[in-house]
């Protein structure tokens, strides 16, 4: 009997019998397709990238021309290189803008780089419309030959014109600067991570210049009289005989202010400023504690405090209850800042005709002036003439602009010049800048203080050597336990017979001849502590109090010539981040601030 079979039979077994060749299959067509698709991606992804790797370079280069421009004060050929960093950005931003990169961020591996660099292109376009370009818009304003007193006169209207934009570039730059540091470099790979790290950083220190230029412009037109008439004391502090913000106050002058035109009606050495007989001002109990009553007593010792607004404070009341003139701020400055400023006008001749030249100016104030006059009086009112012939130079617009600003940035990153204003107003913005001299007022919360007083009541502190340093850190729950060294080293020799007796000493101190007596104090970040102070192998305790959420300590030191002694302070604070700026008193030989880095910090 014949079997029966099913229709289409015969064809599905040779259906079955007959497989496609394999390039036929889906699965390799799909693995085809999806390769061609990649190369297509990847090819287009290159030029892109090629495009906008290219306008990138070309925006850094320009950049780097207009980064010296501003360095040097010459911002006079801004607008050129500025449009060519608005075209050169917009062609990166297109050039990461299609829908194959928008693709491309979302892939494995890759997607972390093309979103970096759509992100970089972002801000950079974002850097030139916003501050770049506008910048250029008010470069004669904010030229350093702006700066130039004509006649006596700075002009304020160009940089008050200034002021707005400066707000705005701030602003914009502060934008850019945030996208960018959401990028992690360790998940870039190529040569990515280190351009992006290093964007960061002058992002961050952009968005910084820009919000304190703004704030110079709109500090400087009132503050220089362009609304009514100031008048401002200034310290001179003599870094021979120092105190915690830098030296004893050896002389004070007036500066008038009045619509940008600037006169010296004033000036005093030390000893023709009273003294009084009780603070001033009623003194905190942990001030008295740190610091006994003498800031609030005698003009010269204001700057015992690490504080320039309460040093200001105590200064103006002093002057007022002297003179009956009330100022509307105090400024302060070392030697070595007003050599600083003096590389602008170069050599000055003094009223006694004595050289001031900027390279030996320290030498001359500090040292050359006690041995050539016989009355230490005549030496401070030689300091005292001398900055006043520094005055009468720049303000009469002797010397060149760009290197006065290069020389008042330099003081100031040295913490070696301060400024505090009366008016409430002026001083929110003037604090946590650079000139605020404020440790305990300021909002420098993640910063360590180390600081020196000269004891012996002589002019030793020419001869001393100091350092502070970070030798270690380490972090756990949050906190960061630093060991900060000081470092003094006294470079006097052995017989002293033949230097100064107003430098070395006469023993009327108690203080043997060429050695120096100090005061060392030291304070904590805010919110931390000081754990334990050793010198060598012996650990040390100290009085001290808690001001302004700091713990801080005092300690008394004999150092004798040539001798070379060392504290380590153990101190613990939040973690605020890596950097750890050091403050310490600015001497003639080292600057008033550090930068430290705890590597384990700020993770």
């Amino acid at each position: 009997m014949a079997q029966a079979t099913t229709p289409g039979a015969d064809f599905r077994a040779t259906w079955v019998e007959e497989p496609r060749p394999w390039w036929r299959r889906p699965v390799v067509l799909t693995l085809v397709g999806l390769a061609l698709l990649l190369l297509v991606v990847g090819t287009w992804m290159g030029v892109r990238a090629y495009q906008a790797a290219s306008a990138l370079r070309s925006v850094a280069d320009t950049v780097g021309s207009v980064r010296s421009a501003l360095g040097s004060g010459d911002t006079s050929g801004l607008a050129g290189p500025a449009q060519q960093i608005e075209r050169d950005a917009a062609r990166a931003v297109a050039a990461t803008s299609d829908p194959v990169w928008g693709i491309a961020q979302r892939l494995p591996v890759i997607g972390a780089d093309a979103q970096a660099v759509r992100t970089v292109a972002l801000a950079v376009d974002g850097l030139a419309v916003g501050v770049v370009t506008p910048l250029a818009r008010v470069a004669e304003g904010l030229d350093a030959e702006a700066l130039r007193p004509v006649d006596g006169r700075i002009d304020t209207e160009p940089l008050a014109a200034a002021a707005p934009v400066l707000g705005t570039a701030a602003e914009a730059a502060g934008r850019a600067q945030r996208a960018v540091a959401e990028l992690d470099p360790d998940r870039l790979h190529g040569p990515l991570p280190g351009p992006v790290a290093e964007l960061q950083e002058q992002l961050t220190s952009a968005t910084t210049t820009l919000t304190q230029a703004e704030r110079l412009a709109v500090l400087l037109p009132p503050m220089l009289g362009a609304e009514q008439p100031r008048n401002y004391l200034v310290l001179f502090l003599n870094s021979g005989e120092l105190r915690a913000q830098g030296g004893i106050v050896g002389a004070v002058a007036v500066i008038s202010v009045d619509d940008g035109r600037l006169r010296l009606v004033q000036q005093a050495a030390n000893p023709e400023i009273t003294s009084f007989d009780d603070p001033v001002l009623p003194l905190t109990d942990p001030e008295r504690a740190l610091a006994t009553d003498l800031p609030g007593e005698h003009l010269e010792d204001v700057v015992l405090l690490p504080d320039a607004p309460r040093s200001g404070q105590l200064a103006a009341e002093m002057w007022r209850r002297i003179t009956g003139q009330t100022v509307d701020g105090v400024l302060a400055i070392d030697p070595v800042a007003l050599s600083y400023v003096m590389r602008a006008t170069g050599p000055l001749a003094h009223p006694n005709g004595v050289l001031l030249d900027p390279d030996t100016l320290v030498q001359t104030l500090l040292f050359d002036a006690y041995e050539d006059q016989s009355d230490p009086r005549e030496s401070d009112e030689f300091f005292a003439s001398a900055a006043a012939t520094a005055f009468d130079a720049l303000a009469a617009g002797q010397g060149d602009p760009a290197t006065l600003l290069a020389g008042v940035e330099q003081g100031v990153a040295e913490r070696r010049l301060s400024v505090w204003s009366a008016h409430q107003d002026e001083q929110e913005r003037i604090r946590g800048t650079g000139v605020d001299g404020a440790l305990l007022t300021g909002g420098h919360d993640e910063a360590v203080g180390v600081f020196i007083d000269n004891a012996s009541g002589w002019k030793t502190d020419t001869f001393l050597r100091s350092t502070t340093s970070l030798d270690s850190a380490t972090c756990e729950d949050g906190r960061v336990t630093m060991r900060v060294r000081l470092n003094l080293t006294s470079t006097l020799p052995a017989d002293s017979s033949g230097l100064p007796p107003y430098v070395v000493g006469d023993e009327s101190t108690g203080v043997p001849i060429g050695s120096m007596r100090m005061r060392v104090s030291v304070y904590s970040p805010v919110d931390g502590t000081i754990d334990q102070i050793q010198r060598g192998d012996s650990f040390l305790g100290a009085p001290g109090a808690t001001i302004a959420g700091r713990q801080a300590q005092v300690l008394s030191t004999m150092l004798g010539p040539g001798e070379t002694i060392s504290y380590v302070f153990t101190v613990t604070a939040p973690d605020r981040g890596a950097e750890i700026p050091l403050w310490t008193t600015p001497t003639t030989s080292s600057p008033g601030l550090t930068t430290a880095t705890a590597d384990c910090a700020g993770r």
